[in-house]
């Protein structure tokens, strides 16, 4: 996870919730696909009800976090945290104007069943760009998961082959693998604060 301060679990901790809704968005995305069937609205209840569970579990998280003592950050902790800041933002930023623009032109071209597994093509890719930022070695094999399975449905679809069962798939596989993130970043930032805890009551 990198250099361990109070301002790097805060802004993991604000990147989660972002995950956590991106979660119930993709989960939506999927009854798009699958149609409301028992299987997708018992998926669509499991997934929202996890990520109810994961927003109330970050309400505690962040309070701890803003307990902890603020340790002096010297000169070069507090440039690299601009520059990993201004990185996010840029990846971030390209990966909406791309979402924006495949939406733009499937929606030109009539091709509307291509928007979601193109859209997750690119959350795919945005998680492994964002790895190496936040030193987080899960988000690679998240996000190659995210782009093989939205891949694969690109081509179902384009083939004509089972369309509905290729978008909801693809919608079902990345609610999961951002479900998962948002756990293993649960789990990472309350490993940190007990971490930063025990330092502090260590140097005391």
């Amino acid at each position: 996870m990198g250099d361990l301060n109070k301002g790097r679990l805060r802004s993991i901790a604000g990147v989660n919730f972002m995950i956590i809704t991106f979660t119930v968005i993709w989960a939506v995305f999927m009854i798009v696909g699958f149609g409301i069937i028992p299987f997708s609205v018992v998926a669509l209840i499991v997934l929202i009800a996890y990520s109810v569970f994961l927003y109330v579990a970050m309400v505690p998280t962040m309070r701890s976090i803003r307990t902890l003592p603020n340790a002096p950050i010297d000169n070069n902790t507090g440039q690299a945290g601009r520059r990993i800041g201004r990185r996010f933002r840029i990846i971030f930023g390209v990966e909406i104007l791309c979402g924006a623009a495949v939406i733009v032109v499937c929606n030109i071209i009539g091709a509307y069943e291509y928007i979601s597994p193109a859209i997750a093509v690119f959350v795919g890719a945005h998680f492994i760009l964002l790895s190496p930022l936040f030193h987080i070695r899960w988000y690679i094999p998240s996000g190659i998961i995210v782009i093989l399975v939205s891949a694969a449905a690109i081509l179902l679809i384009a083939l004509g082959i089972w369309d509905s069962l290729a978008i909801g798939t693809s919608c079902l596989v990345t609610a999961l693998v951002t479900a998962s993130i948002a756990s293993y970043l649960l789990w990472l930032v309350r490993r940190g604060i007990k971490k930063l805890k025990m330092q502090a009551a260590n140097s005391s």
